[in-house]
């Protein structure tokens, strides 16, 4: 039986470092864009993270794409 994956939903999150604990470990928040449109390049997801970082006054530490996706039989 052969199976096919449809990926059927992406979110952006950007991690920001957002200061240190009392023990010195980093704190890092993380914002989540839904409903990214599944056929959007990742340069272009790229850049749009880094112009939406380019607005916060936190330091942006990672860019993360998220993808969920469907297991059906072809």
């Amino acid at each position: 039986m052969a199976v096919i994956t449809e990926v059927q939903e992406m979110s952006l999150h950007l991690i920001y470092h957002a200061g240190t604990d009392q023990n010195g470990k980093p704190i890092m928040k993380n914002k989540v864009y839904r409903n990214v449109k599944l056929d959007a390049q990742p340069e272009n997801m790229q850049e749009a993270a880094l112009a939406i970082a380019s607005l916060q006054t936190r330091t942006l530490e990672n860019i993360q794409l998220t993808s969920t996706a469907g297991v059906n039989e072809a």
